[in-house]
């Protein structure tokens, strides 16, 4: 009896070293595809994420970072396939916010802005605790895209230039030098005909930036028009 209780405990240290080990070697795995993505080298990278996702199918970070090679090789289907497959896995280790992101920006690229939209704001629940950086580039991607909606677009979202200009503002609350997040409420106030108000934001933009004036410029010279010769 003895014997055998201890054959069973034997082979349950052998399992137990056997599962360490993988878990090593797939995290080893994963370092390795982590360091060649970051190396632009995408190709090689998928060849370890897909080592690792043939042990372990539902790995979220091997299936995000697989995805992500695959947006920057312009491969968007095969990316929104993996990134719609990994948000319907039920253990999860990590939230949705980065699967929310990226999703966006695929969207975004494609020109399929309201879905860009969509993705963004379901993102927006998620975001604590993250780095402020992350907020700022989330906040600035959805007055961007706000922004630059088509004509057609903006009738089905009859709110978004009060919605890109909040978002905007978030941007630089959680980044106060994110110099775009300034052009965008920049363009939003000179839209209203807030000139002045604008020129303030234009100025933080170019401050911070280190470009050019030309809007500046131009609404300077929109300023003249309206009489306000002391400009």
């Amino acid at each position: 009896m003895k014997i055998k209780r201890l054959f069973v405990l034997l082979l349950a240290s052998i399992g137990a070293v056997t599962a360490y080990g993988q878990v090593s070697d797939l995290e080893k795995l994963k370092q390795e595809g982590s360091d060649l993505m970051h190396m632009n080298k995408y190709h090689e990278a998928m060849t370890k994420f897909n080592e690792v996702l043939k042990v372990s199918p539902n790995e979220q970070e091997a299936m995000y970072e697989k995805a992500y090679c695959l947006m920057m090789l312009k491969a968007n289907r095969e990316a929104k396939e993996i990134l719609e497959e990994s948000i319907k896995i039920k253990d999860r280790q990590y939230s949705f916010l980065q699967e929310y992101i990226m999703l966006g920006n695929i969207y975004s690229e494609e020109g399929r802005q309201l879905e860009a939209i969509e993705y963004y704001e379901k993102a927006i629940p998620l975001l604590e605790p993250v780095s402020n950086l992350m907020a700022a580039r989330l906040y600035h991607n959805l007055s961007n895209e706000l922004f630059g909606l088509s004509a057609e677009n903006r009738e089905k979202r009859k709110d978004w230039e009060l919605e890109a200009l909040n978002y905007a503002y978030m941007a630089i609350k959680y980044y106060p030098v994110h110099s775009n997040g300034y052009y965008i409420i920049g363009n939003l106030l000179s839209n209203q005909k807030a000139y002045y108000q604008a020129l303030t934001f234009y100025l933080a933009s170019a401050l911070f930036s280190g470009k050019g004036t030309v809007d500046i410029e131009d609404d300077l010279a929109t300023w003249h028009t309206y009489g306000k010769s002391d400009w």
